[in-house]
């Protein structure tokens, strides 16, 4: 009986590994509500490069603007490029848009990084961008890019992350701790250049 059972349980594990290779985690990712989950369908769209022409986002434009709630100053899904400085970046985990199946220490997730306007900016003076896995496929030598305090062009997708208001300076409540200066990023990226 205990070979029976352990061979029903080998099948088992078969059969959902098999359901799993052929549904992986999809566009919309683990989220429920529709409005992350159209933000997890614009987070997992194609990091390849489109035909069209990307156009300029000035970085400077945005980190000098005065506090204010942003929401409304860019259009989602434009096509854009932003030139600054690589200040850090940090391999993530875990997040809704990869049905939380993702591992840093892996490096299966998303890349921030940030971009300021000179090398030493802070966070809460930074843009986000972000390499996705999607990216990291079409591009397995990825992390050439990644060197801190350079000069750098990156290309892709403007996205509202509305998940880290409270950590944007622009729309942060009480500030006592922010990473960044808005929730407008490029992600995802589709190229990143050195300058």
């Amino acid at each position: 009986m205990a070979k029976l059972f352990s061979f029903f349980q080998l099948l088992c594990l078969g059969l959902s590994i098999g359901a799993y290779a052929q549904n992986p985690c999809p566009p919309e990712g683990s989220a429920t509500d529709p409005v992350r989950r159209q933000l997890n369908i614009n987070k997992n769209q194609s990091a390849a490069v489109p035909k069209k022409k990307a156009v300029a986002w000035d970085i400077k434009q945005v980190i000098n603007a005065d506090k204010h709630d942003d929401k409304n100053d860019f259009e989602v899904n434009a096509y854009v490029t932003l030139n600054g400085y690589l200040v850090s970046f940090k391999e993530e985990g875990p997040e809704s848009c990869n049905c939380k199946e993702a591992d840093a220490g892996d490096k299966t997730g998303d890349v921030h990084i940030y971009i300021g306007l000179h090398p030493d900016a802070p966070k809460n003076e930074c843009v986000v961008v972000e390499i996705t896995p999607d990216f990291k496929r079409l591009h397995p030598d990825y992390e050439k890019y990644l060197h801190n305090n350079v000069p750098i062009t990156i290309t892709g997708y403007l996205l509202y992350d509305l998940e880290h208001r409270p950590q944007a300076t622009n729309t942060c409540n009480k500030c006592t701790t922010t990473w960044r200066k808005t929730c407008w990023e490029i992600h995802p990226i589709t190229a990143i250049k050195k300058m």
